[in-house]
């Protein structure tokens, strides 16, 4: 029997209307994925019996984890299903160009995923996915892609699709050469490289009795918003800003004719590190920086604007 191969492999998802449950009304859809690490692990329980013998006793099934990283594509359509997903549905305004704006939601939306392994066939399905975090590196010579971490309640295997007919929208891609990024209200042109990442620090540990060992909820935290950039060391004005506690902001966007993606931090505290020589070449600052929310005009610590030609997110 042929092994099966990933490239034969698909992932579909939908939206839940009750964390945990297939929606009663099943509408699923294709998504691109470069990997795909979400998995379950089951505990065992190794007993401490004694029967008379040297023997082990049977072990004992323990809670459910189901969680794992997967990378995504950054494209013009697709990735809009993932900013729903952490930061719930946008506020979507124009057309036949849209523009939809997410923010720092008071809840998150779960979904069910399903990942096809087309050769056998088989489908592991996930219910109550969440999406913990999100990141993306910039400036790499590089495909452009988001590290998604997610959580979820159960998996569930079947050699039957959760959908038999789907579907994948449009796909096309945002590069890492479309990207212009301003710091300080400001275009930059000295920042090298970045990364920006934002977490809904979701709490796994709401197992209960009588729940079969699965997560019986995925409540959220506090958002928490971080990152860093790399850039070259041409004065002290960049690096005073940590040294001196300085607001500043960062605004990361990729266009791609009349489609956009903007990511904003409107406000941010960068961490004084020194700044390093290292070899004989060119000196760069490497600065971290977190995220807040204290009095800008978006009322968010963080905001995408994805501007495409899809109707809604809703």
């Amino acid at each position: 029997m042929p092994q099966a191969k990933g490239s034969r492999s698909q992932v579909v998802f939908d939206w839940e209307t009750a964390y945990g449950a297939d929606p009663s009304s099943v509408n699923g859809a294709i998504l691109p994925f470069n990997t795909f690490g979400l998995r379950s692990n089951r505990n065992q329980i190794v007993p401490a019996t004694i029967t008379g013998t040297r023997n082990p006793v049977m072990p004992i099934q323990g809670n459910m984890d189901c969680r794992g990283p997967v990378t995504v594509p950054v494209d013009v359509t697709n990735f809009g299903f993932w900013l729903k997903a952490l930061l719930n549905v946008p506020a979507t305004t124009g057309g036949p160009t849209y523009v939809h704006t997410f923010k720092v939601p008071t809840s998150l939306l779960s979904m069910v995923l399903e990942l096809g392994i087309l050769d056998i066939p088989y489908y592991l399905k996930f219910n109550g996915v969440k999406v913990n975090s999100l990141s993306i590196d910039f400036g790499q010579d590089a495909e452009l892609v988001a590290n998604v971490d997610l959580m979820a309640a159960k998996e569930t295997g079947s050699a039957s699709p959760y959908d038999a007919v789907v579907a994948m929208e449009t796909f096309t891609r945002f590069t890492m050469r479309q990207l212009t990024i301003a710091e300080g209200g400001a275009s930059s042109s000295i920042i090298g490289t970045g990364n920006i990442t934002v977490s809904n620090n979701l709490d796994g540990n709401s197992f209960v009795i009588g729940g079969g060992g699965i997560r019986g909820a995925l409540p959220s935290q506090v958002v928490e918003v971080s990152g860093n950039i790399r850039a070259m060391f041409t004065s002290a004005t960049l690096y005073n800003k940590a040294v001196n506690t300085t607001e500043s902001s960062l605004k990361l966007t990729a266009t791609n004719g009349t489609n956009v993606l903007e990511i904003f931090l409107p406000e941010l505290h960068y961490q004084q590190t020194g700044i390093p020589v290292e070899t004989p070449g060119g000196i760069w600052a490497e600065l971290n920086f977190v995220g807040y929310y204290e009095n800008s005009a978006e009322e968010t610590a963080f905001q995408v604007k994805l501007t495409n030609g899809k109707a809604s997110y809703a």
